[in-house]
């Protein structure tokens, strides 16, 4: 049996903290083939919270910034949707993103998008 892909539909209820502050938190991904919408909620604290997209040995999407109305220390939610081009998905391995902040003690903290099993190249 081939399997093209696994759809994921995952709910993280965790907390993203940089200089113990908590900067992200109920974080929920679903989607798959290279489609993924994010939703969760975010507090900047005055910093920028960044993205990429990788499989573990390449970068699939560079660095880009989650956009924000405002940057006050209350939570405010997030809603963003990353298209992952069918000719940069893994055949073998998992995608991931990545989101951080600048900050000096800041830590990367990596969300599984989705796992690919023996893939055969999708095309669009």
């Amino acid at each position: 049996m081939r399997l093209a892909g696994l759809i994921l539909l995952l709910f993280f209820s965790f907390s993203l903290s940089s200089e113990g502050v908590n900067i992200v938190r109920n974080v929920k991904v679903d989607g798959g083939h290279g489609i993924y919408r994010l939703t969760g909620e975010a507090r900047l604290n005055g910093s920028q919270i960044y993205y990429n997209v990788e499989d573990g040995h390449n970068e699939i999407i560079q660095e880009k910034t989650l956009v924000f109305k405002d940057h006050h220390s209350e939570w405010q939610p997030f809603d963003m949707v990353i298209n992952v081009p069918k000719d940069r998905l893994p055949e073998n391995g998992s995608l991931l993103l990545t989101l951080y902040t600048k900050d000096k003690s800041s830590q990367a903290y990596s969300i599984l998008l989705e796992k690919f099993t023996n893939r055969e190249k999708l095309t669009r």
